[in-house]
């Protein structure tokens, strides 16, 4: 990233890094309906954009309530992290730090962290 901010060159997604990509998308998908019923509002996904100091950030959201009160977050289906969910009630630290910017940026109150890749198997907590 540090490159790529520097230099301005940005490197081509190459056919299996699209793979992931898409599966993530489609995950988001799957779960967003089951995550606006927890919520009990519904979601959109997008960007944001916020100066912090004089500091230009942007952060990509999997979904958004419309008060802007709540973020969401969705990984793809994975043990360690579903896992560490379930030993300790909360997203792992690596996964933190995108929904402390996440909330920076958004002025969110909380954030619902998921991970799974279809809206009947996945685990959630709140952040």
């Amino acid at each position: 990233l540090l490159r790529q901010k520097a230099t301005g060159m940005v490197p081509e997604v190459d056919a299996a890094t699209q793979v992931i990509f898409d599966a993530g998308h489609a995950a988001e998908a799957a779960i967003r309906p089951a995550a606006e019923r927890v919520i009990g509002e519904e979601l959109f996904p997008g960007t944001c954009s916020r100066d912090v100091d004089g500091l230009p950030l942007l952060a990509s959201l999997d979904g958004l309530t419309m008060d802007g009160s709540i973020v969401w977050e969705n990984k793809l289906k994975n043990a360690e992290t579903i896992a560490y969910i379930a030993e300790h009630g909360e997203p792992p630290l690596h996964h933190v730090w995108q929904l402390e910017h996440q909330l920076l940026v958004t002025g969110a109150e909380k954030a619902m962290f998921t991970c799974g890749t279809d809206g009947e198997d996945f685990v959630r907590c709140w952040y």
